[in-house]
This record gives C-alpha cells, sequence and structure tokens, in this order.
C-alpha cells in the first residue's frame, strides 16, 4: 500500500466518512499492517493532501481539530450548508458559558471550585455541558466525599474550532489594584 496516491484516497474516504476527527494513531490502527508510515511521515502526508486541495480550489479542506483531522467545508460556503441545516447550531446561555469558560481554562476543577469562582450554584450549567458532551466527569477528588472533576472533551474542541487546549486566547494579566492611602488631615 506504499502507492502514496492509492492511501491518499483510502484517507480521503476514511475522512469522508468520519463524523468526528481522525487522529493519526486511529487512521494507523484502521489501516494495520498495510501500511507502514510512521508518525512524521502520516503528518507529511495530511499536509500535502491539505495543500492540494488548495491548490485545486476545492469546496472542502481539510483541518487538523480536536486532536485529528477532519473534511470541512471552506468557510465561504457556510450561508449555503446553514440553510441546509438550520437548526444543528447549539445554544448556550452566557451562565453556561462562563462555566465552561471556568473548566476549560482551569481543569480538572470540581464542582464546588467552579461555584467558588462564581459565587452562584452551577447545576444547571453543568448538567447541560454534560449532556451536549463537552464535559465529561470521570475522574474524582481525592478528598473527603470525592467530588467529581470536570473536563472538556474533544466535541468542546471539535465545536469551537481548537486543535488542543493551548489554543484557548490567552487569559488577560490580572491587573495590581494600587493601594490606597488615607487622606492625611
Amino acid at each position: 500500500m506504499e502507492d502514496l496516491i492509492s492511501l491518499k484516497r483510502i484517507l480521503e474516504s476514511l475522512f469522508f466518512a468520519s463524523n468526528t476527527p481522525l487522529s493519526i494513531k486511529k487512521i494507523q490502527s484502521l489501516l494495520g499492517e498495510e501500511c507502514t508510515l510512521n508518525k512524521k511521515e502520516f503528518k507529511t502526508l495530511l499536509e500535502e493532501l491539505t495543500e492540494e486541495y488548495k491548490i485545486s480550489n476545492r469546496a472542502f479542506e481539510l483541518i487538523e481539530i480536536a486532536g485529528g483531522y477532519a473534511l470541512q467545508s471552506c468557510p465561504e460556503f457556510y450561508p449555503y450548508i446553514q440553510k441546509l441545516y438550520p437548526s444543528k447550531q447549539i445554544r448556550l446561555s452566557p451562565s453556561t458559558l462562563e462555566v465552561l469558560s471556568i473548566i476549560a481554562y482551569k481543569q480538572p476543577i470540581t464542582r464546588a471550585e467552579i461555584e467558588g469562582i462564581r459565587g452562584v450554584d452551577s447545576s444547571y450549567s453543568l448538567s447541560q455541558l454534560l449532556e451536549r458532551n463537552f464535559l465529561m466527569n470521570k475522574n474524582k477528588l481525592d478528598a473527603p466525599g470525592q467530588p467529581s472533576l470536570y473536563e472538556t472533551t474533544p466535541p468542546f474542541l471539535e465545536y469551537f474550532g481548537l486543535k488542543n487546549l493551548k489554543d484557548l486566547p490567552p487569559l488577560p494579566q490580572d491587573k495590581k489594584v494600587p493601594a490606597t492611602t488615607p487622606n492625611a488631615s
């Protein structure tokens, strides 16, 4: 299977058929022993495919997202695709986005820590985010009561178009409030 044209066609078929990003490790496991390319060679091959799509002015592109690779329509076709799938958009309330932001930057984090930062109950927002599969809570803190530790998931990265958590925008630096001095009278 070392014929690169055949391999590229197989990769295209896998990306086309998959509804989630495929990691290089996953692709290697799907191809099995038929393919002897290592991770670096795969990355180079995927970069070549990406460039080929750009050069040929295709309506889709290969992107690196959520720890894997996926085909997606080019952004200029969004208005047309939105008409095809009008109800697919997920709406998140400001409070749910606030909870999600806290988790994204502070993960892993407990509900008590989230509520300590926000100052209000976060149960509803957490349940909404778990339901949408943006969060997971499979680990427990080694503390009394063993509270769940919340972390973001690959669907979170996909939804926000992030390769990984390092792509999150930086938080603004904490500003030091100058100490006030009492008026001397």
